[in-house]
């Protein structure tokens, strides 16, 4: 397992001790150097597109690693100019939960 792993969301390495997460400019992602067997934010991003299905080029995301129980999960923001979905995909599986979207 990670153990107590987090990622750095200006560099994207995964780091002891705490996480900082954050908006990323031009939807730019932290580094993908994760660890083996882990979706990389860059695959994430992909999931969530392919879920919602909308070009990202116009959109704002955020991403950050958070945790569900003991399970990582890639927390993700995605803000168009009238709605914003939100989700969590694990970082193992790709599974999405904690799906929703809204209108602004």
């Amino acid at each position: 397992g990670l153990g107590t792993c987090w990622v750095n969301a200006v560099t994207g390495q995964f780091q002891t001790g705490g996480y900082s997460g954050g908006a990323y400019g031009e939807n730019k992602v932290p580094t993908d150097n994760v660890p083996e067997g882990h979706l990389t934010p860059t695959e994430a991003i992909d999931v969530a597109r392919q879920k919602i299905g909308i070009d990202l080029r116009d959109a704002k995301v955020t991403i950050h690693l958070g945790h569900i129980q003991s399970e990582y999960v890639w927390a993700i923001d995605i803000q168009t100019e009238d709605r914003i979905w939100s989700m969590d995909i694990y970082t193992k599986t790709g599974e999405i939960v904690n799906y929703t979207e809204s209108t602004k």
